[in-house]
């Protein structure tokens, strides 16, 4: 056996190709595998699984994992550790208490500390967003009513089509304006299609000819050394 993992146990780490995944029985019918932004696979394994089917399906996802262990390799060791991006941009980053405001001064972030870093993070987030909702907004006969910034660690973004409400993660203020703009239409979009069949990239497309290629930047980047 190649990796160990014990039925009377309800959740735990099992051992899989020199790699250690989380797992947990739970009442479902099929396996379940999640690849986390901080490197952590979790493994949800139906109560009727036997460690032999468990095992074959480890082993028919192996391209995937090898995939997304790598994506987070290459990103973990993209930043140092005193640095931040900032739209997509590579900065220094310095904390002292003697600053003023956090601020950006050539190729360095000066901020006074990360409570202070984050409300710079937050201002220029809210003045982005909204100036990327009003520039599409015209696109949709259906206006939005509530716009939340939130720190999540997977969800670039999200709306609640019923009361058309969009949500978008902090973090974005990370990632180039191209990706930022192509997220708040994404979430638009869903103003009008609630779904993501065809109708919904037609229309995105329609807007947007490259949305591929900048859905392409929000990928394999790891938040570490991010807010």
């Amino acid at each position: 056996m190649k990796y160990g993992v014990k039925k009377a146990l309800k959740k735990g780490v099992l051992s899989f190709e020199n790699l250690e995944l989380k797992f947990e029985y739970k009442k479902i019918k099929y396996l379940r595998l999640k690849a986390s932004n901080d490197g952590e696979f979790k493994l949800s394994i139906p109560l009727t699984c036997t460690e032999t089917e468990v095992f074959a399906f480890l082993q028919k996802n192996q391209t995937w994992i090898d995939k997304h262990l790598k994506r987070f390799l290459n990103a973990k060791t993209s930043l140092q550790k005193d640095t931040i991006r900032f739209l997509g941009r590579i900065y220094t980053l310095r904390f002292d208490e003697n600053f003023a405001k956090t601020r950006l001064y050539k190729n360095e972030l000066l901020a006074k500390n990360k409570k202070d870093l984050e409300i710079f993070f937050r201002q220029h987030a809210l003045r982005i967003f909204n100036f990327y909702i009003q520039k599409y907004q015209l696109y949709f006969e259906r206006k939005v009513s509530k716009v939340s910034i939130k720190k999540n660690k997977t969800l670039w973004g999200s709306c609640n089509h019923r009361f058309a409400r969009i949500n978008l993660n902090l973090r974005l203020i990370h990632k180039p304006l191209k990706a930022i703009e192509y997220v708040i239409l994404h979430e638009l979009t869903h103003l009008k299609f609630p779904h993501h069949q065809k109708e919904f990239y037609d229309f995105l497309g329609q807007i947007m000819p490259d949305f591929r290629q900048r859905e392409q930047l929000l990928k394999g980047l790891n938040f570490t050394h991010q807010i």
